[in-house]
């Protein structure tokens, strides 16, 4: 996804229901959050806060995962 499409989806669906989005597919890919930290560049800590609703998301951070 790139960052133009990130920004659409994220003000279609809110923060909120893409951060459920997020750990989802995760989840369905089979992915813990040291994998997607991997493959995505992105801090494995974000990717907890984030899930948690500790921290929001941004579309670029989004885009990246």
């Amino acid at each position: 996804m790139n960052l133009r499409e990130a920004e659409k989806h994220l003000a279609e669906v809110g923060r909120i229901q893409a951060r459920k989005e997020l750990r989802e597919s995760r989840e369905n890919a089979g992915l813990n959050q040291l994998d997607l930290s991997k493959l995505s560049r992105v801090k494995q800590s974000n990717i907890n806060r984030i899930e948690s609703g500790k921290q929001g998301i941004t579309p670029r951070t989004f885009a990246k995962l």
